[in-house]
């Protein structure tokens, strides 16, 4: 599903705004990636529920196989926050800046616990809300 996200959702979403002005089109897609893609947060956070909730003389090491989910886990969040930025920049440019600016702050928040405050691509999305909130205070 990453992957398809990624490589087919994200780019078309991108071209049908740019090339054929389909903002309605690009957000709702985009917005339906987004959920599919908490659908599949919320998937790992009862799995880690339930590894933590188990009995602790019955526990064993975690597997390799948890541990790729972890990675996985990361990659989902990311992409989650990716998706949130997008639209935050197509609502930008259809002139919503209010629905902008919250999906900037969530995908801000969610970058400064993944990768930092400092990583560039957190200072890229704080850069994309100084713009929404310049935009939405000349209105």
């Amino acid at each position: 599903m990453v992957l398809f996200i990624k490589k087919t959702a994200l780019p078309l979403a991108i071209k049908a705004f740019t090339t054929f002005s389909r903002c309605n089109s690009s957000l709702e897609l985009l917005k339906v990636c987004t959920n599919v893609l908490e659908e599949v947060e919320k998937s790992f956070v009862s799995q880690i529920q339930d590894w933590c909730h188990g009995s602790l003389c019955w526990k064993n090491k975690m597997s390799s196989h948890q541990r790729i989910d972890e990675y996985v886990w990361q990659d989902v969040t990311l992409l989650k926050a990716t998706l949130l930025e997008t639209r935050a920049k197509l609502l930008m440019r259809g002139g919503c800046f209010d629905n902008g600016e919250e999906l900037c702050r969530t995908c801000i928040s969610i970058r400064t616990v993944m990768l930092g405050h400092n990583h560039a691509q957190t200072l890229a999305t704080q850069e994309t809300l100084a713009k929404l909130v310049r935009m939405s205070s000349k209105i």
